[in-house]
């Protein structure tokens, strides 16, 4: 099951209406959904699923979790569930 068919799953609000939930650039992945818990454990199992599926992992030290707008225990909660850190916007892109 993809993230977007669970019932608990909630888009990024500027994501809703196109239905966006990621986008892949050469060996760049974005993933977008709304900061909620449910939407981000559900994405983090989503993406496990595509890891095995397809032997691509995430580097840990290249990966980064960007929200905004939640209160702070909430946004360490949300770093815990995807195993990553709060990055910083813009952010670099194939070093650009």
């Amino acid at each position: 099951m993809v993230a977007q068919d669970h019932a608990m799953f909630k888009y990024h609000p500027l994501c809703k209406q196109i239905q966006l939930s990621h986008l892949c650039f050469a060996d760049y992945l974005l993933l977008f959904c709304k900061g909620d818990e449910n939407s981000i454990r559900i994405m983090m199992t989503s993406y496990t699923l595509f890891s095995h599926a397809s032997g691509l992992r995430m580097n840990p030290s290249k990966s980064h979790i960007y929200y905004n707008g939640v209160a702070a225990d909430v946004g360490h909660r949300l770093e815990t569930l995807s195993g990553m850190v709060k990055g910083s916007v813009p952010f670099k892109y194939l070093g650009v």
